[in-house]
């Protein structure tokens, strides 16, 4: 029993504070996680190097194990409307400081989270600075059964749970 057991794949979560893990369990999915996951994902979605109207479809594209597909139909719409201004420029996101704090992901219902990203947008074109911003986007987080080789956390951004917002003064 034991070697059969062993060949199996136990996910193991680690916190990035221990205070929020007083014990550990394995096969379940934390909000730390939740959040890293969608920030780590929406920070890729929204990076372009040199023209962000051809990159950010590319990027979407290879993104689309972790974007549900009414999401990804809601980013192509926008982009479309955006098409022109995107043409040459390039886009990266920090987020703001505040770190990691429980009130970031919060639990909607089984399997589904609500995720607050705090982030700085930067856009330049032609290297010169045209937008910094910061932006408070709310994004809905869900968990699906998917083969793990596609989507190992077996999360998806399914889409705003609220519209975002210019942040006029940061958390603390």
């Amino acid at each position: 029993v034991g070697w059969t057991l062993s060949s199996r794949t136990h996910r193991l979560s680690l916190p990035p504070l221990l205070e929020y893990a007083p014990s550990l369990r394995t096969g379940e999915i934390q909000p730390w996680e939740v959040y890293n996951f969608a920030g780590y994902i929406w920070q890729y979605l929204n990076r372009c190097e040199s023209n962000c109207e051809i990159e950010l479809p590319q990027r979407q594209n290879r993104m689309s194990s972790f974007i549900t597909p009414q999401f990804a139909t809601t980013l192509e719409r926008s982009r479309g409307a955006r098409a022109s201004e995107l043409r040459d420029r390039t886009r990266y996101m920090l987020p703001l400081e505040g770190g990691w704090s429980p009130a970031l992901a919060t639990t909607m219902s089984k399997g589904r989270w609500r995720v607050t990203l705090d982030v700085l947008l930067v856009e330049k074109l032609r290297a010169v600075e045209v937008k910094r911003v910061p932006i408070r986007y709310s994004i809905i987080v869900e968990q699906r059964r998917i083969d793990p080789e596609f989507n190992p956390w077996g999360l998806y951004l399914g889409g705003f749970a609220s519209p975002p917002t210019r942040i006029t003064e940061t958390r603390s």
